[in-house]
């Protein structure tokens, strides 16, 4: 993009040469295997720093590189700090591991990356979007428009169960769970201010404004909220996480167990189910985690009813296509959402002991 006549110059995209099988066992790893592929990744986010001083994301991670430009780009999406952050907490203590450092050095730098997750934070107290963090710089409508600041609760929040909450266990450190607290209390907020069952999506930095529109996506910001709730065992935010996520459910969820796709606030209009398999795993990922904090309310089994869905759909090779409703050829094989319901069939296995989510989650890993 040419930034000064404001035209694109070209695009390119970049397939990776990689043959995978047909039908995937799970049983082709080996523990070697995952060290090593384990190994990769680490040292491929500890390149993904963003170490200029200046930046006003300093300390957090670069979201993606450009194989063509041999560069770095998009630094400006913190709530993909936390998981990985929270990777190489976990991974400094795995054996076998090289990342190119030692343990404590490693712990030290995913505390590193965590601590700057707080620096995005909106701390005014007279902000509408206190408590919250800057969590994505989107596009404008065109090239011109540049790039708009928003805060989302719900990307704070997950940002919070996936960091936040785990290293305030790891260090004890109040700053994370206060952050944690004040998310879910701009939450409960939200929700004050909105019309009846509505979340807004996001807030426009530029404009001022909150999205008249909410998204099932929004079901991510579970995490955050079953995570404190389940840490505090207190009555207010137990309450707050109940309130959020029977707002969602009463939007959007159908008779077979699947979610429409969005709330438009002033109509009442609800979208249909979009059935991608990505963004289904964010949902049930909320489900799971508030389940944790009141398994009394059901929400494992709604939280089943989607993966029985997914299971449906997984390919022989133990891949999802990217709208698990259409075949891959037409709409592509998602990676990230083929990684994200290994990880979430491991935690369905872990839950319920049930086999055949152990099956899915190991071909799903094997593919990857």
């Amino acid at each position: 993009y040419d930034a000064a006549k404001k035209e694109r110059i070209a695009t390119a995209e970049v397939g990776p040469g990689i043959d995978v099988p047909c039908v995937s066992t799970g049983h082709r790893v080996s523990r070697q295997r995952f060290v090593d592929s384990l190994s990769w990744t680490l040292r491929y986010l500890l390149d993904c720093r963003n170490t200029k001083p200046d930046s006003p994301t300093f300390g957090g991670l670069y979201l993606l590189y450009d194989v063509a430009a041999r560069t770095r780009l998009r630094s400006d999406w913190p709530w993909t700090w936390g998981p990985a952050a929270t990777l190489l907490l976990n991974a400094s203590t795995i054996p076998g591991v090289d990342a190119g450092m030692g343990s404590a050095e490693l712990a030290k730098v995913a505390v590193g990356i965590a601590e700057a997750t707080l620096e995005q934070r909106i701390v005014d107290p007279t902000h509408p979007a206190y408590g919250l963090m800057l969590t994505t710089n989107e596009p404008g409508s065109t090239y011109e428009h540049g790039f708009v600041n928003k805060a989302s609760a719900a990307d704070t929040l997950y940002l919070a169960g996936w960091a936040w909450m785990p290293f305030y266990r790891a260090t004890r450190d109040h700053r994370f769970l206060e952050a944690t607290e004040q998310a879910v209390l701009a939450a409960e907020r939200l929700m004050d201010r909105a019309a009846e069952g509505m979340i807004p999506q996001a807030y426009n930095m530029k404009e001022g404004t909150w999205s008249k529109h909410m998204f099932f996506e929004t079901s991510m910001g579970l995490k955050g909220l079953g995570a404190l709730a389940l840490e505090t065992g207190d009555a207010r935010h137990r309450e707050i996480m109940i309130r959020f996520v029977d707002h969602l459910l009463d939007a959007f969820q159908r008779k077979d167990g699947l979610w429409q796709t969005m709330l438009y606030g002033e109509t009442g209009v609800v979208s249909s189910c979009n059935f991608f398999t990505k963004s289904f795993g964010y949902s049930a990922e909320g489900l799971l985690a508030v389940h944790k904090a009141a398994p009394d309310r059901g929400y494992l089994e709604r939280a089943e009813r989607i993966a029985e869905h997914i299971l449906q759909a997984q390919a022989p090779d133990g891949s999802w296509a990217v709208r698990w409703d259409r075949p891959a050829k037409e709409v592509g094989v998602t990676d990230k959402g083929t990684a994200l319901w290994a990880l979430l069939f491991f935690r369905f296995y872990k839950t319920t002991k049930d086999d055949k989510y152990l099956q899915a989650a190991t071909k799903a890993l094997e593919w990857c």
